[in-house]
């Protein structure tokens, strides 16, 4: 995929990616229906996408269509993990009052 500039300073404007723009260059780096693909993604890289980060799953699945496959590692914004990381186990505290991973609702991580 072609990277994007994203730089706001410079007196340049910055890049605007579309969704309709992602799904073309995912189209021309190969990608087809019916792939499986495993996706880790820096989304700063790409550039300033229009409607959002995630913009960017949605190109991938336009392209994939029903027929496709995306695997991907999940982490979510509101995630435990690094409240939780090298804890033998999840606090019953937390474990009550964290939500729960919704794959419906769940954004990913800003950064």
């Amino acid at each position: 995929m072609r990277r994007f500039g994203s730089s706001c300073g410079g007196g340049r404007p910055p890049v605007l990616v579309t969704r309709e723009r992602l799904v073309a260059d995912l189209r021309e780096f190969g990608l087809q229906a019916g792939d499986t693909v495993m996706l880790h993604a820096s989304v700063a890289h790409i550039g300033w996408i229009v409607g959002g980060a995630d913009q960017v799953l949605h190109a991938i699945l336009d392209v994939l269509g029903e027929a496709g496959t995306l695997m991907m590692y999940i982490g979510w914004d509101g995630s435990p993990y690094d409240v939780t990381f090298g804890a033998p186990e999840v606090p019953e505290v937390l474990q009550q009052a964290w939500p729960a991973f919704e794959p419906e609702t769940a954004k990913a991580v800003p950064g």
